[in-house]
């Protein structure tokens, strides 16, 4: 969803809830079914009536989703974690 610029909705309990930011997404209370279909309403209610708010979550989604989860980011990161180990068992 964020790399197709749709702002990520998730219950703040987990893996979703960790990866999505207040820029890209909103993150729900975890609660009952119903507590949490009731902030599920909520919070699209609010992204409709705030369309700026909508349009500035899509474009940074699109961003985070290409600069932290696409294969040559992710083929970045794992280099740079695993470079100076590798660096250091050389010598």
């Amino acid at each position: 969803a964020m790399a197709c610029g749709l702002p990520c909705i998730v219950a703040d309990h987990g893996g979703p809830a960790e990866h999505v930011t207040e820029e890209v997404g909103l993150r729900l209370p975890l609660g009952s079914r119903p507590q949490l279909v009731e902030a599920m309403r909520g919070a699209l209610e609010a992204l409709h009536q705030d369309r700026s708010r909508l349009d500035t979550m899509s474009t940074r989604g699109v961003a985070r989703a290409h600069g932290v989860y696409a294969w040559q980011a992710k083929a970045v990161r794992i280099r740079q974690i695993y470079e100076p180990v590798v660096m250091a068992s050389d010598g």
